[in-house]
């Protein structure tokens, strides 16, 4: 299927307050509500991510979502997708370092998981597990590059990450953001 040539796409970074899970399609809730400054979104939420958003997102929860939009130029219409949303906690609140990692189909195949399991077993040998948060993400659209993971706050993006390349990440982490 093509894209429509009026159909205008845009990555996005949205911070704002959660109202509530809901369901445009059906009865599957698909989809969250942010109220930020900029206004009020509709975002749909990526299937791996649902579950885990469900047992811990309230209303009034301060969140970040990424992800992509699309413009539709001739109705004005927009749609708004997902690949990362995060609860703002005190602890990420102060931009403290985060690795998003990639649990996409693909990745996980590639091992990602695996991955995941080192990187922490690493920042907690360097004494950085306190100060370093380490996330899951749903597909970040990188798929025959995977593992793919995403150092924030920089929004640093390393693909066909293998385990033996983490500590270099780690160590250009501490050079920009932790003291150890």
């Amino acid at each position: 299927m093509s894209e429509n040539i009026n159909t205008e796409k845009k990555q996005f970074e949205l911070t704002g307050k959660f109202s509530g899970f809901l369901s445009l399609e059906g009865y599957e809730l698909k989809y969250l509500q942010l109220n930020s400054t900029e206004g009020e979104y509709v975002i749909k939420i990526p299937k791996e991510l649902r579950l885990p958003l469900y047992k811990t997102l309230r209303p009034g929860d301060l969140i970040t979502c990424q992800g992509e939009s699309k413009h539709n130029q001739l109705n004005g219409q927009s749609k708004w997708k997902a690949y990362s949303i995060d609860k703002i906690t005190e602890k990420n609140h102060k931009q403290s370092p985060k690795i998003v990692i990639c649990q996409g189909s693909a990745c996980l195949k590639r091992g990602s998981q695996r991955l995941s399991e080192v990187l922490q077993a690493q920042l907690e040998q360097e004494n950085l597990d306190q100060q370093v948060e380490i996330t899951t993400t749903g597909c970040l659209k990188n798929c025959k590059q995977g593992v793919n993971l995403i150092v924030m706050p920089e929004k640093a993006k390393y693909c066909q990450v293998q385990t033996q390349q983490l500590a270099t990440i780690i160590s250009r982490l501490t050079v920009a953001n932790v003291t150890k």
